[in-house]
């Protein structure tokens, strides 16, 4: 004859909630080096006022991005023209044709440029780290939840 059966045990809580924390960490690691990345590239870029002369779209897979293209100078009068995703611009520069926006590029190679906004330097890595860190606090809640149940469940013995 079995014995009765107890309450259901959470024996898997602990192992989930380390791997959420393992995915949590990977994103705090990944939007660190986002950040870092970004500031490295600010400490010796060039800076300049774009304007948008154009619009284009490229099919990425099964969808179709829109993109700016974005024509400025070097500080030692180069024309150069770029492609920046239409949401780098967004609300924070002129997102129409004549529009202006500030640029940064690398002196060495002005083709490696970017439209210069808050939300794109910031808004990525920021989002990224807020996930991160939410996986993280998750992890830690329901390995705690499970590390309590466990504890004040009666032993079957």
């Amino acid at each position: 004859m079995r014995p009765p059966r107890g309450p259901a045990r959470t024996g898997g809580a602990p192992a989930i909630a380390v791997m959420v924390a393992l995915f949590g960490v990977g994103m705090l690691i990944w939007g660190g080096l986002m950040l870092l990345n970004d500031r490295r590239f600010a400490a010796t870029a060039g800076h300049a006022e774009g304007v948008i002369v154009d619009n284009v779209s490229h099919r990425e897979g099964e969808d179709w991005i829109a993109y700016h293209v974005i024509s400025f100078r070097t500080a030692e009068e180069r024309a150069i023209r770029f492609e920046a995703p239409q949401n780098d611009v967004g609300l924070f520069g002129g997102s129409h044709i004549g529009g202006r926006v500030r640029v940064a590029y690398d002196p060495k190679n002005p083709q490696d440029a970017r439209v210069d906004t808050a939300l794109r330097r910031w808004g990525t890595p920021a989002a990224v780290l807020f996930m991160g860190l939410v996986f993280v606090i998750t992890a830690i809640v329901v390995f705690g939840r499970g590390r309590r149940r466990e504890k004040h469940q009666p032993q079957q013995g």
